[in-house]
């Protein structure tokens, strides 16, 4: 499913219209993006944790001609 996908079944479930469907959906994002930009975990009972994870650097290959 992606945004638009998920703006549609909002719509369908609410019986908002699609700007107020699109205006919830991208508030719920945003929202979460500004809590995961000050490091602080989004927790949704029910459904799952956000959280930001640094990864070490790696070296990687290319593919098609083993260059690193």
């Amino acid at each position: 499913m992606n945004k638009t996908e998920l703006i549609e079944q909002v719509r369908e479930k609410s019986g908002l219209t699609k700007a107020q469907s699109t205006e919830a959906v991208t508030a719920v994002f945003s929202s979460i993006i500004d809590s995961l930009g000050k490091k602080e975990p989004v927790k949704i009972i029910g459904f799952g944790t956000f959280k930001v994870h640094h990864r070490n650097e790696r070296m990687s290959r290319n593919p098609k001609t083993g260059e690193k």
